[in-house]
């Protein structure tokens, strides 16, 4: 049993509404038949009942069955199924009737069983053809509206003779991607071939066109040198057989102004045999591009102040350490050896300021042993009398350079301040160990106080009268830089320990 089918059936005969609805219920108990005598009650029933389907006679007092219909089509606006269901001798009524709007004709008579089979059998397709259109048009609808109100702008467009023509270039040539950036003229070629079936209201106002029609008709313009040769991967991608490539170009729009994009085209599973629809999103990524450019700008001007900066400081240091040394070896006071400590100081200050100005992008990445990378840095500082636990057999992907200058720097923390001037051995153990998700950083020193542990990564925070600070931060830097986290808590010995996590592992 299919869903249940309403039908309104008319008919001035009592005898025969009342044998119409046994008969096409016996027959499909989906349907469900309501009769009246009179044509005007059936319109009463009609705007206030649901009804899936109407059938009528034709010769009724009062309105007829085409009166009938043409009420329901004008008057009312709706295109639920009508069947003209009448005697005899009526064929000009049904060509009246299929020309007002009906969408069957079944004729009254005959063998009893045969026409009643006919009749359910038409209600049944008519009711099924009808619902199966709102179905779409309800579809096309909510598709209308995602497609206007979509806060990117959409194109749909018809790739079908740009992939016939794209093909025979492919087999033409051996490497399609050298070809088409060595002749942009093809690239512009196959963008013209491209049919534009609709593009959201979106689209008016991102590239500077008045209408539609306008657009379309200047779509050529948007072609510059730089967007044809941008397209290139997108052509070789769509040549491959792939129903979905994402890509960056820079357009000039209609008004003269350039914009950043991401596109990404999308083929319909339905259409992947031939293109012949192919959705285009693009969203504007011109404000995030800019800040990215300006980003660099800053940076490059920041290591080239920092650069400056170090060398104009470098040059007056060095002639004070030189005059130091001349004046400790006249006058020997022990003044003088506090002069040379603050001048190392500041000396390892304009290093960690010059490190921290260039530490802020990350190079490449790439797999990197941990352990060796621990002891290899470990090796390149002056860590005794203290010494290294290692537990690290992992390999995590990371810009190896960096990663280095963190382990530095937080065995650097351990060596100099996990101890104090009161203990009796100055001897401090680090450890390195492996978490779930990155590794770990710890001492058996003296630690980190818990009201310190939010400030210690802190630029310029330091718990010892002779650090600059920036170590730390540093380390910082690079882990944020990475993507990773870090955090400062306690070791089981009570020691500093810093973990580092959201770590990926090769």
């Amino acid at each position: 049993m299919g869903p249940p089918i309403r039908v309104l059936h008319v008919d001035d005969d009592p005898a025969m509404t009342s044998l119409t609805a046994v008969r096409l219920e016996h027959l499909d108990d989906s349907l469900s038949v309501v009769s009246e005598t009179d044509a005007t009650d059936a319109l009463a029933h009609f705007r206030n009942a649901d009804v899936d389907c109407i059938v009528s006679d034709y010769d009724m007092p009062g309105l007829d069955g085409l009166e009938l219909l043409e009420a329901v089509r004008v008057e009312h606006d709706s295109d639920v199924p009508f069947v003209m269901f009448t005697g005899k001798g009526r064929e000009t009524v049904a060509v009246e009737a299929l020309n007002l709007g009906a969408n069957r004709y079944v004729q009254k008579g005959g063998d009893a069983q045969t026409q009643f089979d006919v009749l359910a059998s038409a209600i049944r397709q008519e009711v099924e053809h009808h619902r199966e259109a709102v179905a779409r048009r309800e579809t096309e609808k909510r598709y209308e509206s995602l497609f206007e109100n979509n806060p990117l702008v959409i194109w749909e467009e018809d790739f079908s003779e740009s992939i016939t023509y794209l093909h025979d270039l492919d087999a033409q040539v051996d490497d399609l991607e050298a070809y088409l950036r060595s002749n942009l003229d093809e690239v512009e070629t196959l963008l013209q071939r491209v049919d534009i079936i609709d593009v959201n209201e979106n689209a008016l106002d991102y590239y500077g066109a008045d209408s539609k029609d306008d657009l379309f008709d200047n779509f050529d313009q948007l072609f510059t040198e730089t967007v044809l040769r941008q397209t290139v991967p997108m052509w070789c991608g769509l040549a491959a057989g792939r129903t979905r490539v994402r890509w960056e170009q820079s357009v000039s729009t209609l008004d003269d102004e350039w914009k950043h994009e991401i596109l990404e085209l999308s083929v319909p599973e339905e259409s992947a045999a031939d293109y012949s629809r192919v959705y285009l999103t693009a969203m504007n990524v011109t404000e995030r591009v800019e800040r990215e450019r300006e980003l660099v700008q800053q940076n490059e001007r920041l290591d080239e102040f920092a650069s400056l900066v170090s060398h104009d400081l470098r040059n007056p240091l060095t002639v004070a350490k030189n005059r130091l040394a001349v004046a400790q070896e006249e006058f020997g006071s022990e003044h003088l050896v506090h002069v040379s400590d603050a001048l190392d100081q500041m000396e390892d200050l304009i290093e960690d300021l010059l490190v921290l100005a260039r530490e802020g992008d990350i190079d490449e990445v790439e797999p990197v042993e941990l352990e060796p990378l621990v002891r290899q840095t470990w090796q390149g500082i002056d860590s005794e009398p203290a010494r290294i636990d290692v537990d690290a057999p992992v390999t995590l992907v990371a810009d190896e350079t960096k990663l280095r200058q963190v382990l530095e720097n937080l065995f650097q923390n351990s060596l100099e301040h996990g101890v104090t001037d009161s203990d009796a051995e100055p001897s401090v153990t680090v450890g390195v160990g492996v978490l779930d998700d990155g590794f770990y950083v710890e001492d058996d020193g003296v630690g980190i106080p818990a009201a310190d542990r939010e400030d210690v990564l802190e630029a310029g925070f330091s718990t010892a009268d002779d650090g600059t600070g920036f170590g730390l931060h540093i380390a910082e830097e690079i882990v944020t830089a990475h993507g990773w986290d870090i955090a400062v808590s306690e070791s089981d010995a009570g020691g500093a320990r810093f973990e580092i996590t959201g770590v990926e592992f090769a």
